[in-house]
Formats: C-alpha cells, structure tokens, sequence
C-alpha cells in the first residue's frame, strides 16, 4: 500500500514538474522577449531624436538671425533629454545652454572653436551611442547664399 501511494506521490510530482517548466520558461522568454522590443522601440526613437538635433543644429547655422530656427533647436533638447542617452542629452544641452548664456547674459558669443567643439562633441557622443566609431573632427558648415 505504501508503495502504491509512493507511486502516485511521485507520478503526480513528476506531472507537475513536467507542466511547471515549459510554464516556467515562456514566462522568461516572454519577459525576454518584451525587453528586447523595449530596447528596439527606444533605439528606432534615438535614430530619430538623432536625427533631428543634427538637423535642427544645420538650420540653425544655415539661418543664425532667424528665431524659429533656434525654438526648433530647443524641441530637439527636450526631445534629446527625453529619449537620448546620457551622454548625448549632457553634451547637447550644455551647448544649447551655453548658446542662451551667450546671447542673454552679455557674454561673449560662442567662438567659431567652441562651436566646432561642441559640435564635433555632440555628434560623437551620438556615434558612440549607436555603437559607431568617432570622427577626428567634424563641424556643421553654415551656407548662407547671396542673393
């Protein structure tokens, strides 16, 4: 008799168990599944964000006395700050800053170097992200035609 209910004892855990693992592992691939798609979704969204700084900071050069250009260059911060990477969000902001100090606070205007640092700055931090190597130097080449 005891052996009959030893048996089942174990017939029933060996059900269980055989049920139990597949349950086990969909759960987990799932959920593995899932942060993939998340980290996808947010890659697609930074090419984009990436996108537009460099971009805005081309109409921006391209039209320097033209405001609209510049509100076009404050989205693409907040957009930076939102779904860049830390690096990407610090460097651009800090150059979108020290471009309002320079035109509020009675500060010298950014020179034709730092603007080339920043610049070369942002897009490298932007390279590394998307997993690219750097550039030696880069700087966004204004083009102001005369009518």
């Amino acid at each position: 008799m005891e052996d009959k209910i030893f048996i089942a004892i174990i017939a029933a855990s060996s059900a269980l168990l055989g049920s139990l693992i597949p349950t086990v592992m969909n759960y987990l691939n799932g959920r593995e599944q899932r942060n993939f798609e998340i980290k996808k979704d947010l890659h697609n969204k930074q090419k984009e964000v990436y996108l537009d700084i460099m971009l805005s900071l081309q109409d921006m050069v391209n039209h320097q006395t033209d405001n609209s250009k510049f509100f076009n260059l404050q989205n693409s911060v907040i957009k930076a700050s939102l779904y860049g990477d830390d690096k990407v969000a610090q460097v651009f902001y800090n150059y979108y800053d020290d471009l309002v100090k320079s035109n509020q606070s009675g500060r010298q205007p950014l020179t034709q170097q730092e603007n080339q640092t920043y610049q070369s700055d942002i897009l490298n931090s932007i390279r590394k992200s998307m997993g690219l190597d750097s550039l030696e130097e880069f700087h966004i080449v204004g083009f102001h035609p005369t009518t």
